[in-house]
């Protein structure tokens, strides 16, 4: 018996080792040679990021839910409103005038510069010609803030405090009844009317966000209200509400420092990374990637919301001048603890550009609603930093692939 159960254990092993010996599929080959040896690089070692450049493409903050108004941090933030059309029974009441016309706003909490302050002011100003969503500052502004498209005479304003509470309050400021009379008979010819410009007061110390375009169920966007009352009977009136259509606000800010990488909503400040790859093997398989950048608190502004623990690159096709659409987009957060932020995942973007473009644009910019609903201004340290701790880092862990003809 003791035999018998020898040699099932023998013709066993002896399967076992033949089978060990047998050739990889083809399938296999390509797993066992696809590589040959890892490798871990970074700039610590080899120059690899070459160079970082911070510029300003202006974000177009329309109907995105944010409206920006005032002056604080060394940042200019003005706005139009454009409202709807009045309604043909408001047109074609010859019988009655209008008697008052207020614009309601609603503040929300977040504010930027002297937080300390509850002053807050501004004028209203009609806008006399073409503007859209995608006009910028430079497009409506001049460097000193005046404008050729807006009139210069006020015809309203607002001069007084907005109290921070837990469920804000709204503002309003009456309008001069000339406009309304005069956009009602625009409307009778067919003429567009292009809305109010609000104009923060020089004497304004900081910067509010308020509500837009519906963006919150206890909050509205602005509103132009009008009352009417009979010629013939003043006791008979009528009440006319209308919601801005169209909501922007223009950022004016200061250029940017060279030596640091500044990041701003609103402004909005980016970012542009170069790498030099040229210590890579061209056809390398990269399997991890990341970079850290080094916060210096001291030298952010940020609003009362606090500093934020996320920011983003995107990658851009090098051949399309416009950034709209990224190709890629990817995350950093804040290492808890520390004012490290990290990209964990950027394999494939290194991927893309050292093998499958061998060019990219990569932009490290602010996280998503932080572009356009705050004006937080994050200061990471350079390249050019004497301590080289602060500077950013970039750790590429990459294998090689065999050089071999089919």
């Amino acid at each position: 018996m003791k035999n018998y159960i020898l040699r099932i254990l023998l013709a066993l092993l002896v399967i076992t080792l033949y089978s060990c010996n047998e050739q990889p599929t083809n399938i296999g080959y390509s797993l066992l040679y696809d590589t040959i040896d890892v490798f871990t690089i970074s700039n610590a070692e080899k120059q690899i990021i070459a160079e970082t450049e911070n510029f300003l493409l202006q974000a177009q903050i329309a109907n995105n839910g944010a409206l920006f108004l005032g002056v604080g941090n060394g940042i200019k933030a003005n706005a139009i409103l454009r409202f709807g059309s009045f309604p043909d029974s408001i047109i074609d009441a010859i019988d009655y005038e209008p008697f008052e016309a207020k614009i309601y706003m609603s503040p929300s909490r977040y504010t930027f510069g002297d937080s300390l302050t509850n002053s807050f002011a501004f004028t209203a100003h009609k806008v006399n010609q073409f503007w859209n969503i995608k006009s910028t500052w430079d497009s409506i502004f001049k460097p000193d803030g005046t404008s050729d498209i807006i009139d210069a005479r006020a015809l309203g304003s607002f001069d007084g405090d907005i109290i921070q509470l837990d469920s804000m309050l709204d503002i309003d400021f009456d309008l001069e009844l000339d406009l309304i009379k005069e956009w009602m008979q625009n409307q009778r010819d067919s003429i567009t009317n292009w809305g109010i410009a609000l104009i923060a007061s020089p004497k304004t110390s900081l910067i509010r966000k308020f509500y837009a375009q519906q963006v919150s169920k206890e909050y509205s966007n602005a509103k132009l209200k009008v009352l009417f009352r009979g010629k013939n009977n003043p006791s008979d009136t009528l009440e006319l509400l209308l919601s801005a259509a169209v909501e922007s606000s223009f950022i004016h800010s200061p250029p940017t420092p060279k030596e640091d990488i500044v990041l701003q909503g609103g402004t909005s400040s980016r970012c542009y990374f170069t790498f030099d790859f040229s210590s890579l093997p061209q056809n390398a398989g990269i399997h991890k990637a990341t970079l850290e950048l080094r916060l210096d608190p001291s030298r952010c502004t940020v609003g009362n919301n606090g500093v934020d623990s996320i920011i983003t690159a995107h990658i851009y096709d090098p051949n399309i001048e416009e950034m709209d659409e990224p190709l890629a987009a990817y995350y950093a957060e804040r290492v808890k603890g520390t004012n490290i932020f990290k990209f964990e995942a950027l394999a494939s973007a290194i991927e893309y550009w050292n093998r499958i473009s061998g060019k990219m644009r990569f932009v490290v910019l602010p996280e998503g609603n932080d572009l356009y609903r705050e004006l937080d201004r994050l200061t990471f340290y350079g390249l050019n930093n004497p301590d080289s701790s602060l500077i950013p880092k970039l750790r590429i862990i990459y294998s090689t692939r065999p050089n071999y003809k089919d």
